[in-house]
């Protein structure tokens, strides 16, 4: 039952329409925030229910199409961050996802680690 519905995300026309939907909201919220004052100005301001918080955006990437930095840059965006340490966070975050999704990749396939040529 579950596994239909999360089989249908999958779609190519839910990818495309999560890919325009997330550039709409980008540009809509880089508009609505064009001249704001941010409250956070360097990545030793943000608090741990702020980055409780960035984390949950993020969470929104398991969307196929949607982006996992973009989201979190929004997420950033919204909690009142400036650009530069939206993006800095967003990379930061970056690091243990990637090391995270890699170390399952060789777990579900022991084999990427063996030398091809033997």
């Amino acid at each position: 039952f579950v596994a239909k519905y999360l089989n249908a995300l999958f779609n190519g026309w839910v990818v495309v329409g999560m890919l325009i939907f997330g550039g709409v909201v980008f540009i809509l919220i880089e508009l609505a925030h064009k001249n704001k004052q941010y409250r956070i100005n360097s990545l030793e301001e943000i608090s741990f229910k702020q980055a409780f918080c960035i984390g949950i955006f993020q969470s929104l990437a398991m969307i196929p199409g949607t982006s996992r930095s973009g989201a979190s840059i929004i997420g950033g965006l919204l909690l009142g961050f400036n650009r530069k340490v939206a993006a800095e966070f967003s990379f930061l975050l970056a690091i243990p996802t990637m090391i995270i999704a890699t170390a399952y990749s060789i777990y579900k396939e022991p084999e990427l680690l063996s030398n091809a040529n033997s």
